[in-house]
C-alpha cells in the first residue's frame, strides 16, 4: 500500500515501538539520500585524477586499461556522471520522503540512477583510441 508522510513503520519486526531516528531510518528515500552522497565522495578522487590505473577503484573497462591517457579520461567522465545521476538520486531522495507513495517507487531512484551513467560511459569510451591506435601512435 502507499506511505503515508508520517506514518513509516512504527513497530520492528519483533513487535517493539521505535524511535523516530529508527523509523526514519527505515525509509527507502533515505538510501537515496545516503547512496548519493556516498557515490560523490567515491567520484571526487576520479574527477581530479588522482587514482592510478588499477583493478579496483574507478571505470574498469577494456578501454581504460588502453593507457594512461585513456584511464584518466574515462575515469574524469565516468565521475561526472556519477556526480550528475548522484545529484539527481538526492534530488528524488529528498522530493520522494515528504511524498506519500508506494515503497518500489521510493527505492526505484537508487536503481535508476546508478545504473544511468552506464550509456554515456560506455559511449565516451568507445570514441577514445583502442590498443592497435595506441600501439600505432608509439611508432
Amino acid at each position: 500500500g502507499a506511505l503515508k508522510v508520517g506514518t513509516w513503520p512504527t513497530f520492528d519486526r519483533k513487535g517493539k515501538q521505535m524511535n523516530v531516528l529508527s523509523r526514519l531510518a527505515c525509509d527507502p528515500a533515505l538510501s537515496n539520500i545516503w547512496v548519493g552522497v556516498l557515490f560523490i565522495f567515491i567520484s571526487l578522487p576520479l574527477l581530479k585524477k588522482k587514482v592510478k590505473m588499477n583493478h579496483w577503484y574507478g571505470v574498469r573497462i577494456s578501454k581504460a586499461f588502453v593507457s594512461d591517457d585513456n584511464w584518466y579520461a574515462i575515469n574524469e567522465y565516468g565521475a561526472k556522471q556519477l556526480i550528475l545521476w548522484s545529484c539527481i538520486m538526492i534530488a528524488s531522495g529528498l522530493i520522494i520522503l515528504f511524498i506519500p507513495t508506494q515503497q518500489w517507487i521510493r527505492i526505484s531512484p537508487l536503481f535508476i540512477c546508478t545504473i544511468a551513467p552506464i550509456v554515456p560511459i560506455l559511449t565516451f569510451a568507445r570514441k577514445l583510441p583502442g590498443k592497435a591506435q595506441v600501439e600505432n601512435q608509439k611508432e
